[in-house]
């Protein structure tokens, strides 16, 4: 075997390495994408959910431990 021969050999090697590795990273950002979609969707609701004086409102059936942080409605019926 030849240098030549040894030296394609190697740059055969090295590609055939560099290919898996595209691969494994193709497949991370497409996770990534993946994950930044779903963010995008989270953020979008988020936006569009009613707010008072820029505090977003939950309404729920009991009085939060931390009622200062939030804007609670009382959706008992007998409130309503």
């Amino acid at each position: 075997m030849n240098r030549r021969d040894i030296n394609v050999r190697y740059l055969g090697a090295r590609m055939r390495g560099m290919l898996s590795e595209t691969k494994e990273v193709s497949m991370v950002l497409d996770g990534i994408q993946n994950d930044l979609a779903q963010v995008k969707a989270q953020v979008s609701e988020l936006v569009s959910r009613p707010r008072v004086h820029g505090m977003d409102i939950y309404i729920q059936e009991e009085k939060p431990e931390v009622a200062e942080d939030y804007v609670w409605i009382n959706t008992d019926i007998n409130e309503l």
